[in-house]
């Protein structure tokens, strides 16, 4: 797993800014390889991270991996593609059910692949928070290696770390 690069602060939908470009690209030499599934997340930030790194467009996208709207810069708001901003605070409550499904959507994800070690995938924060690490560990153009441990439980290590 992918986190997108740095994105513009504090507007709607964001895109890369140009450092966010760098890390893609560097991301990208350091995984040179096919993937037979690239999923990415929903906002531009993730589309564009992942056309960089795997040079094609995703086979999905899901918000499950990466959500439209976007941290502001003060993380006390979430910012919507409308442009409203929503408190932190109550922003979390509802994203409870979205951090629940990135197990299962996992899950799923590795059963239907013939090598789990064949999936790209490109999102934000939420899937490495759903996963159990805490979100100020996750940074842009970081690198997570997923793996299916004994009794299906999904572990997330940082790929550096881990290679």
């Amino acid at each position: 797993m992918v986190t997108h690069g740095e994105s513009e602060k504090d507007i709607p939908n964001p895109g890369l800014t140009e450092e966010g470009k760098k890390q893609m690209k560097q991301i990208k030499l350091q995984i040179p390889r096919e993937f037979s599934l690239v999923v990415c997340g929903k906002g531009r930030r993730h589309q564009q991270s992942c056309k960089i790194v795997s040079d094609k467009e995703p086979d999905f996208s899901s918000e499950v991996v990466g959500v439209k709207e976007t941290l502001s810069s003060d993380r006390s708001h979430m910012i919507f593609p409308d442009g409203h901003k929503v408190d932190m605070r109550d922003y979390m409550k509802e994203a409870q059910e979205l951090l629940r499904r990135v197990q299962p959507f996992l899950k799923q994800l590795f059963s239907r692949a013939k090598d789990p070690g064949d999936i790209l995938i490109v999102g934000g924060r939420i899937v490495a928070v759903g996963l159990g690490l805490g979100s100020e560990k996750v940074k842009p153009g970081q690198i997570f290696q997923i793996t299916m441990a004994d009794a299906g439980r999904i572990r997330i290590s940082d790929y550096q770390k881990a290679n």
